[in-house]
C-alpha cells in the first residue's frame, strides 16, 4: 500500500509545489481526467449526413468489390512503391550512392507500371460488370 503517496495526474504546466506523494505529470493535450465536452449540434447534423450519403452511395453501387479494385489500383502502387521511392529519392543527402538513387528509380518506374497495369484491368472488369458482359476471369 502507498498510503498518502499514492500517484496524482496532473497536467504539464499546473504548480506541482502543493502536491505531495508522487506526482505524474500528464501534457494537456491528452485530455486525461478531462470530461468530454458536449458535441456541438452542427457537428452532428455533419456526421449523420455524412454517414447517412456513404449509406446511399453503397447501396447504389451493385458490386462494391470493383469499385475497391480501382481504388486499390491506384492507391496501392502509389503508397507502398511510388511515394516512398520518390522521398527517399528527393530527400536523401547529395551523397547517397548511384546505387540507392538508380534503385528509387527503378522503384518508381516499376510502380508507375503495375499501378497503370492494375488499373486498367480494374476499369476493364468495371466496364464488364457495368455493362453486363461476362468475361472469362483469368
Amino acid at each position: 500500500s502507498l498510503g498518502d503517496r499514492s500517484p496524482q495526474i496532473i497536467e504539464a504546466g499546473a504548480d506541482s509545489s502543493e502536491l505531495g506523494g508522487t506526482s505524474v505529470v500528464v501534457p494537456a493535450a491528452t485530455g486525461l481526467g478531462v470530461a468530454p465536452k458536449a458535441m456541438p449540434l452542427k457537428r452532428k447534423l455533419f456526421r449523420c449526413g455524412l454517414v447517412t450519403a456513404i449509406l446511399f452511395v453503397s447501396l447504389s453501387i451493385p458490386n462494391l468489390g470493383v469499385l475497391i479494385d480501382l481504388i486499390g489500383a491506384v492507391s496501392g502502387s502509389l503508397l507502398a512503391i511510388i511515394i516512398p521511392s520518390t522521398i527517399d529519392l528527393k530527400c536523401r543527402r547529395p551523397a547517397e550512392t548511384p546505387l540507392v538513387r538508380n534503385a528509387n528509380k527503378s522503384f518508381i518506374v516499376i510502380g508507375v507500371v503495375f499501378g497503370v497495369w492494375g488499373t486498367a484491368l480494374a476499369v476493364d472488369r468495371a466496364i464488364a460488370e457495368f455493362s453486363g458482359e461476362q468475361k472469362r476471369r483469368c
